[in-house]
């Protein structure tokens, strides 16, 4: 896809959300059966994660739809922001994303990029967002549970232990990255 290099218009002699705009602009139409790699699969490279997450934001708000939002679950001593995607999750369909995980049935790895294409609950009310991966396969994502960790020095060595879990979607807004 294309890449932008944000650290040439964070001079603020370039307007990103109008160079950014225009582009994605060029594909109003969210086709259920192939994403369009070609628009939405534009990569934003920044320099910060808050620039990433302003971009990604604006880029959603793009979107036709509705926004969902998933709350992840927190347990033990954990920091909000060590965690590996937002506590709060919003997306909608056609919205750009980047796998956090590598599943376990070997459906993706840990930054694989997709498009959302639904979000629902089984039988049991089990949610599960469905996404098409840029190898063309749709898959249906669950939640995920982390191990959270504090690394520390002990006798010289580097030592860990669990200090909590995180269960949430493993995924996050992909629209945009730091570098």
């Amino acid at each position: 896809g294309t890449c932008f290099d944000l650290n040439v218009v964070d001079n603020g002699a370039l307007n990103l959300s109008s160079i950014v705009g225009n582009y994605f602009s060029g594909s109003d139409r969210y086709d259920d059966e192939l994403p369009d790699f070609g628009c939405r699969g534009v990569h934003i490279d920044t320099t910060t994660n808050q620039k990433a997450q302003t971009v990604n934001q604006e880029q959603l708000a793009r979107l036709p739809g509705k926004i969902r939002s998933f709350t992840g679950m927190i347990t033990g001593e954990v920091e909000e922001g060590s965690l590996p995607t937002p506590l709060k999750l919003e997306i909608k369909k056609g919205a750009k994303i980047m796998l956090l995980n590598n599943d376990t049935e070997k459906r993706w790895v840990n930054g694989t990029i997709g498009i959302v294409k639904d979000c629902f609950e089984d039988e049991e009310e089990k949610l599960f967002i469905e996404a098409k991966l840029e190898n063309g396969k749709t898959v249906n994502i669950e939640p995920y549970t982390w191990d959270i960790y504090n690394f520390f020095l002990k006798k010289g060595e580097i030592r860990s232990e669990v200090i909590g879990t995180f269960t949430h979607f493993p995924l996050k807004l992909a629209f945009a990255a730091p570098v």
